[in-house]
């Protein structure tokens, strides 16, 4: 007992930045975020939009956990459903209407805390181009904000642009 009281009184006495500089980026990331905001970026001029040209307001969570896994989920906005809007329901025109508005896919992560990149590893994905891939993002963590950067640019009629996600503790 007077060892762990001996440890607690150790641990209490240490100043909150030698606690901090001996966590991994990994272990910063792990555990589930809330969308801020996101938006697409013209490289050359800056100016962004909203992300991939869908309405704000974003929600959305993002997961990592110890073991590996992680998801992602993002919804923009868009109209509220009927009251019989099951999935049977819905015309075409209505499915992808809401297709349009929802982003989503799970799989494995790994970090790279010399370049602050993450590597999600895609198992299975809303949009079945992205199964299998592997997704690149830049990340940075300042005040408890999470920010990814897509490091694949995107081609658009402006030019190329990339894609800015920013993320709190949920």
């Amino acid at each position: 007992m007077q060892r762990r009281a001996f440890l607690a009184g150790t641990m209490a006495a240490l100043p909150a930045a030698a606690t901090t500089a001996s966590v991994t980026l990994k272990e910063q990331l792990l555990g589930a975020w809330k969308i801020s905001d996101a938006e697409t970026v013209n490289v050359a001029t800056g100016a962004s939009k909203p992300w991939l040209g869908r309405p704000r307001p974003y929600t959305g969570m993002l997961v990592y956990l110890p073991n590996g896994l992680m998801s992602v989920q993002i919804g923009a906005a868009r109209e509220r459903a009927r009251a019989d809007a099951g999935l049977g329901n819905l015309s075409a025109d209505e499915k992808i209407a809401y297709l349009d508005t929802y982003y989503g896919y799970y799989g494995r992560f790994e970090i790279d805390e010399a370049q602050s990149k993450v590597r999600h590893f895609v198992d299975c994905a809303l949009f079945a181009f992205e199964t299998g891939v592997t997704l690149v993002r830049t990340f940075g963590l300042k005040d408890g904000v999470l920010t990814l950067k897509t490091d694949n640019l995107a081609a658009s009629a402006d030019g190329a642009t990339f894609n800015r996600l920013t993320w709190t503790r949920a």
